[in-house]
């Protein structure tokens, strides 16, 4: 996915998918990180590095993510609220990070961490049923991809507290979650191909 959209980003300029792809990228990261393969076989040894760096592909994450949304569905013209509140957002995310790896103990880090991938789902998602609501037809495909991923999110949430069994589907729902909702964004960026070329 990454590769399809730097392709595409060298053909048409467009800076909706290189921030796609530096949010592929990171949600990439913190896939490896979370499932240990990082730590088995990068940060083994620095326990200290590897506690602090799932803050690190959270916050790129959730940075592109935002930017992303932000652009693909023209909410600088079509909402200008969601707009000054995503890049509210990206502000305090920065800000965050860096008061995070200075400041802040560990265990703070790891709830402030988890608490902002909620808020970046949620907010993200309901960025995108604002723009459909008012009439942006291309938030569809981009509401059904979040869609994908919050019920990912939501089913390893509760296989984690107890709730579920962990079975393969619970498991590797976060993963699941995410690679349906890349493909389904890829299909939303090539949608917007289209668009150009009718145009």
């Amino acid at each position: 996915m990454i590769l399809y959209n730097l392709f595409i980003y060298f053909i048409l300029k467009d800076t909706a998918y290189i921030l796609y792809c530096g949010a592929i990228l990171f949600n990439l990261l913190l896939q490896i990180y979370l499932n240990g393969i990082l730590n088995r076989f990068f940060t083994y040894h620095t326990p200290e590095i590897h506690n602090r760096i799932g803050t690190v592909f959270l916050c790129g994450s959730a940075i592109f993510g935002w930017l992303f949304a932000d652009q693909s569905l023209n909410l600088k013209t079509l909402n200008k609220k969601t707009h000054t509140t995503l890049l509210l957002l990206v502000a305090g995310t920065i800000i965050y990070f860096f008061v995070s790896i200075l400041f802040f103990p560990l265990n703070w880090t790891v709830w402030i961490s988890n608490f902002l991938a909620q808020v970046f789902v949620l907010s993200v998602f309901l960025a995108a049923i604002v723009n459909y609501l008012k009439g942006n037809k291309k938030a569809k495909l981009f509401i059904l991809g979040w869609s994908v991923l919050l019920l990912g999110i939501l089913l390893y949430a509760l296989m984690q507290n107890g709730s579920l069994p962990a079975n393969l589907v619970t498991i590797y729902s976060n993963q699941i979650g995410s690679t349906l909702e890349a493909g389904i964004l890829s299909l939303a960026l090539a949608k917007k191909i289209n668009q150009l070329k009718e145009e």
